[in-house]
């Protein structure tokens, strides 16, 4: 089990909230948080649901991120197969160079005239 602690300025709340902790206490003008709570596997609080084909994983004190299984990605991991990375930059190499020349062209002109 690996535990986590923070020790603090006893004004500031622990991180994510005391919920996010095991214990929370002030000593010598100091707050300690100890003992950090996995979001994912708690079965006092809500249940975070993640997606199908996805999967709860902590992402810092009070905090989760789904991530997608296998091979799914896209909106809520509803996508199977291969990313289409070579499409995706395709599209996005070519709508940036159209954009490039257009803009240079139309600046160009004011260059010159100024």
């Amino acid at each position: 089990m690996n535990i986590v602690s923070s020790i603090l300025p006893s004004q500031l709340e622990c991180p994510g909230g005391n919920a996010s902790w095991e214990s929370s206490e002030v000593k010598h003008n100091a707050r300690i948080c100890e003992g950090q709570r996995d979001v994912c596997n708690q079965t006092m609080k809500i249940a975070w649901n993640c997606p199908e084909n996805s999967f709860c994983r902590p992402y810092g004190p009070g905090f989760f991120e789904c991530s997608c299984l296998g091979d799914f990605h896209g909106y809520k991991c509803l996508r199977q197969g291969e990313f289409p990375i070579l499409e995706v930059l395709g599209i996005l190499s070519a709508s940036t160079a159209v954009l490039s020349s257009l803009l240079w062209f139309t600046q160009r002109r004011r260059v010159r005239s100024v």
